[in-house]
């Protein structure tokens, strides 16, 4: 089933999603989430989707960068900060929930994941250049963390106003 995706600045955005139990991670309802996020995601024609975006709090996300849909429960990125901060990238991203914004961030260039599987099984992946740069977006907003959550302060201001003049544009035509 197509869901809405919540857009800037609905406040479900900002809260903190929670983990799966062991019972939910493999029960029907579950599955049907992890459905309805890819068809959500492949209608709008995104790269990543996490539950928030979509009004449910919990700890899952799809994704496809153009290698076929993954999909992650309770996923954690475990090794950041054993990284030197010279393994950083530079990006530009955008986010179906600040749509017209593209934010310049920095991001970790590799990251190892834990997650559990739509089966409840453990597994692990480790990324690096875009594909890490996508887990990355898609886990903040697990955390209440958006793009915006990421700029500078004045970079923010900018999107800010920028969202304004867009939503006043929709709500005049």
């Amino acid at each position: 089933m197509l869901r809405a995706v919540l857009a800037y600045p609905d406040p479900r955005l900002a809260f903190p999603a929670r983990p799966f139990t062991e019972a939910e991670l493999v029960c029907p309802g579950t599955h049907r989430l992890l459905d309805d996020m890819a068809e959500t995601l492949y209608s709008r024609d995104g790269v990543g989707l996490a539950a928030p975006q979509i009004g449910e709090s919990v700890m899952a996300v799809v994704i496809d960068y153009g290698t076929g849909l993954i999909e992650l429960l309770n996923p954690v990125i475990v090794n950041p900060g054993l990284l030197a901060p010279a393994a950083t990238i530079p990006t530009e991203e955008a986010c179906l929930s600040v749509p017209g914004v593209t934010a310049r961030l920095t991001r970790w260039a590799r990251v190892t994941v834990r997650y559990r599987t739509r089966v409840g099984e453990r597994s692990s992946v480790e990324l690096e250049g875009f594909p890490a740069v996508v887990y990355q977006h898609e886990i903040d907003h697990l955390a209440g963390r958006l793009i915006l959550d990421r700029m500078s302060r004045l970079a923010r201001r900018v999107a800010e106003q920028k969202i304004a003049r867009l939503a006043g544009r929709r709500a005049r035509g």
